[in-house]
């Protein structure tokens, strides 16, 4: 057996009687029961269960055959159960978990998809005007969306305004709009990089007037 299955693509969707025959092809009967007495009828539920074998530890005679069909009472009063059935409960479970995670892959990916797009007629729409800020900004986050967050890229132009916000409003300030406009900024440790090549020092609560002086003598140039 496998490790994982590709389930069918409503598998998240199966309940009662349905859910219980697609198990049942895929495992076995005692694991149908095991779940039917627990009133596990569905995928979702199934997933929100912390373990669904938990069950046959209880000392309980109701319990009784299908602890017995299930596992082995140890001559020393330890239950054990059978590897084929816990191995057919990981199997499944992990076939869902993994149905799970391919579907908010997709989910992300048309989200994405569908941001970039709209960005890209803002884009269109503001083509033929002046405000070449507003081009750039939204430009670098359509091109940053097509990427992977770990592979976020920005030009020497948008580095120097993502300079500006971070000293103009701070750590705290830059961060969150970071975290709210994904691709939008760089992060921190990126900043912080970058104002080093530059050869700027920032530190919080230091007057810097040799500084000012000289950007007030180049503007009045």
């Amino acid at each position: 057996m496998s490790d994982v299955l590709h389930a069918p693509a409503d598998i998240l969707f199966y309940k009662n009687q349905k859910f219980f025959d697609y198990v049942r092809n895929i495992t076995s009967d005692i694991v149908v029961d095991i779940l039917q007495l627990q009133e596990i009828n569905s995928a979702q539920i199934l997933l929100c269960v912390e373990n669904a074998l938990d069950i046959l530890y209880l000392d309980c005679d109701e319990l009784a055959h299908l602890k017995k069909r299930a596992g082995f009472t140890l001559n020393n009063g330890d239950y054990i159960i059978r590897p084929g059935v816990r191995e057919s409960f990981d199997f499944l479970i992990n076939s869902l978990k993994l149905k799970v995670n391919e579907d908010k892959h997709v989910i992300q990916s048309n989200d994405n998809t569908e941001n970039g797009a709209l960005l890209e007629q803002i884009v269109d729409a503001h083509n033929n005007e002046d405000n070449t800020f507003m081009k750039a900004f939204i430009e670098n986050i359509v091109n940053n969306l097509k990427r992977s967050k770990n592979n976020y890229q920005y030009n020497e132009y948008f580095k120097r305004f993502a300079l500006s916000l971070y000293i103009l409003a701070g750590r705290n300030a830059y961060e969150f709009v970071r975290i709210n406009l994904p691709g939008a900024t760089p992060s921190i440790a990126t900043i912080e990089s970058y104002m080093k090549c530059t050869n700027v020092q920032i530190t919080e609560c230091e007057f810097r007037f040799k500084s000012l002086k000289h950007h007030l003598l180049l503007s009045l140039n």
